[in-house]
């Protein structure tokens, strides 16, 4: 491993055996393909082959078909709203509609929640991990919903300015 390779190329590394060798053991660093599999092989085992992430659509009914304290609650799923795995953003609000209405709900009488569920809300990032790792457009970090990738289009209109393409998206940029 030591051959030829630059000075400069980050890597972690811990190998035993006759011939020990360690780069970089206590660096912290982004996971990089490796781990990903590592981790995805763990999730695996741990979740079985045919575990799904779950948004659930939570409210009260009163008699007369009014939904009250509704809430879309967010729990990690990566694929929500993507097109690619088989509905997008709009059409899962119409799956969810169709469900309040297949349930007696007539009118929504008030702003809808999105809420996430509780472990989802003590995210901590690992230390030694730069923002970008954790916050950029398909960035490592899961958060309780991950709409469109995490990713939102940026309109630059000039050397200072720009705007958000999604209206609602208030991060400073």
């Amino acid at each position: 491993l030591d051959r030829g390779m630059p000075q400069d190329l980050l890597f972690g590394v811990v190998l035993g055996g006759k011939e020990p060798f360690e780069r970089n053991p206590d660096e912290m660093m982004a996971p990089a393909s490796v781990a990903k599999l590592l981790t995805s092989g763990a999730a695996l085992a741990q979740l079985g082959e045919n575990f799904q992430y779950s948004t659930l659509l939570r409210w009260e009914q009163s008699p007369d078909g009014k939904a009250t304290n509704l809430e879309i609650l967010g729990q990690g799923d990566p694929t929500w709203g993507m097109k690619e795995f088989g509905f997008s953003l709009e059409q899962q609000f119409d799956e969810m509609a169709k469900g309040l209405a297949e349930s007696g709900v007539k009118e929504v009488d008030e702003e809808i929640k999105f809420t996430v569920d509780p472990r989802w809300q003590q995210i901590s990032f690992p230390a030694g991990w730069k923002e970008e790792d954790s916050a950029s457009c398909d960035g490592s970090q899961a958060q309780g919903f991950n709409i469109s990738a995490n990713c939102a289009p940026f309109l630059l209109k000039g050397a200072n300015r720009g705007a958000w393409a999604m209206p609602g998206l208030t991060v400073p940029v």
